[in-house]
């Protein structure tokens, strides 16, 4: 039982994370820099920093097409990637800072020839850092026969884990010695597009496991995720075009650098500001959770980049879900996609990608096939914990079955399946109720969802 429990932990993670928002990629020339600002640039990381491309041999990163746009707009004063390293991995990045290092340079605006790690992250306006997929490549295993993924299922959750830990600790130590400097920290892409479909949708929960596990581990104020994934497979054939190798040619490296030069344009502080004014302590993020009794909970979830918030600064906890909005995530977030249609008779009027969201719902199980999906109610409790285990028996690819039905007083008329899953979110801490009723049939709130997902997170 403890095995599924972990990996069931790790992959569901990505139903919780929030999907995110991509934009058109530009080049720096596209913005205009104060040229009273020149920064320093330090590349951290593995064999992506360094610039490996998809024939092994050396070449230009996406830190290198970041420094040269730097430098078009004269704003770059110094640039080393000498701390990158083909088959880094985030331990060792840590070491590197812990031992303060020292490395030839591989860049330009040094006079030195070697440089002290701890003096690099000292003068460094930006900072980069690529690291976490040597962590996990370790434990999976491509049968070349079968098509299909070998994982070391206890050992690729604990690294998991471990890298965000170690995301932190670097985090850490880099704010002892430069509390004010931009980190920029690169999520990962599918390096297996050329796989069999069947392995596509574990693949990405993998994936998206990591990039998790790295953007949670890297929060803070001052760092920012940049995720690659979209960028990459939005042509994979030219950013990835040997399917024996795992890295990016030239023109990968330069679709990841534009995402960077994106994100330094939108948060680095070009025009400087004389008198920056700081709050004490960081305000509550949303306005309407003083008196919610979801609040440390809502505050938890967002701190881990689990829920967000409205434009106008509301969470709206005791909001409802929709049936729609529950399937929508999942599917969204598992990346699943189906050429099939769903025969509902009340969906037509929904846009064409919803239509298509909800069919893939069918398609892998989260939701059954009906005459009607009553896609605009609220999602019930108990409809929500069947999507949830019914998530669980697709990624694990065997049923759930409670040795226990959960002891509530109010489920016994549901059927068996309900109450499997009501026992489901019971026994993994997901969810619980309130005296000895977990109240199925009740709407499942915003507030409630942000409870859900921070136990599950916290489960051990």
């Amino acid at each position: 039982m403890f095995k599924s429990k972990g990996k069931f932990q790790l992959l569901f993670i990505i139903a919780l994370v929030l999907q995110l928002i991509t934009v058109p990629l530009y080049s720096l020339a596209d913005e205009t820099v104060s040229n009273s600002i020149q920064v320093d640039y330090l590349a951290l990381g593995d064999s992506l920093a360094y610039g490996i491309n998809s024939d092994n041999t050396p070449g230009k990163s996406y830190a290198d097409f970041l420094a040269e746009s730097l430098k078009s707009e004269n704003a770059l004063l110094s640039f080393n990637k000498g701390f990158s390293f083909p088959g880094y991995t985030v331990a060792e990045v840590l070491t590197d800072i812990q031992d303060n290092a020292v490395k030839p340079v591989m860049g330009e605006g040094y006079e030195e020839l070697n440089v002290e790690l701890h003096a690099s992250i000292e003068s460094a306006e930006i900072i980069t850092i690529t690291a976490g997929a040597n962590d996990v490549l370790k434990h999976l295993n491509i049968n070349t026969e079968t098509q299909a993924l070998e994982i070391d299922e206890a050992n690729l959750k604990a690294s998991i884990v471990q890298v965000g830990k170690d995301y932190y600790s670097i985090l850490t130590e880099i704010r002892k010695i430069n509390p004010t400097a931009q980190v920029y920290v690169m999520g990962y892409y599918n390096s297996f597009p050329y796989l069999a479909d069947k392995v596509q949708p574990q693949i990405n929960q993998l994936l998206i496991g990591l990039n998790g596990s790295i953007n949670q581990g890297s929060a803070d104020a001052n760092t920012f995720f940049i995720p690659t994934a979209d960028a990459i497979a939005a042509d994979f054939k030219v950013n990835l075009p040997n399917p024996q190798n795992i890295h990016l040619s030239e023109a990968g490296y330069k679709v990841i650098g534009e995402l960077f030069i994106q994100s330094v344009l939108k948060n680095y502080p070009w025009i400087p500001v004389t008198e920056p004014e700081y709050p004490e302590e960081s305000p509550v993020p949303f306005n309407d959770i003083e008196s919610s009794e979801f609040k440390d909970f809502i505050l938890m979830s967002a701190e881990m980049g689990l829920v967000n918030g409205y434009k106008d600064g509301t969470f709206k906890p005791n909001a409802k879900l929709t049936r729609v909005q529950a399937a929508s995530i999942i599917v969204r977030a598992l990346e699943l996609e189906t050429d099939k249609q769903a025969n509902f008779t009340d969906i037509s009027n929904y846009a064409k990608e919803t239509q298509a969201e909800i069919a893939a719902a069918v398609e892998f199980g989260i939701v059954k096939p009906n005459d009607q999906f009553n896609p605009s109610k609220s999602v019930t409790r108990a409809q929500l914990a069947l999507m949830m285990k019914r998530t669980y028996e697709f990624i694990l690819g065997h049923q759930y079955t409670a040795g226990e039905h959960a002891p509530f007083s109010d489920i016994d008329q549901y059927d068996a399946e309900t109450k499997n899953a009501i026992t489901f979110v019971y026994e993994y801490k997901i969810a619980n109720g309130s005296n000895g009723m977990y109240m199925p049939s009740k709407a499942a709130t915003r507030g409630q969802a942000a409870k859900m997902f921070v136990n599950f997170v916290l489960v051990d």
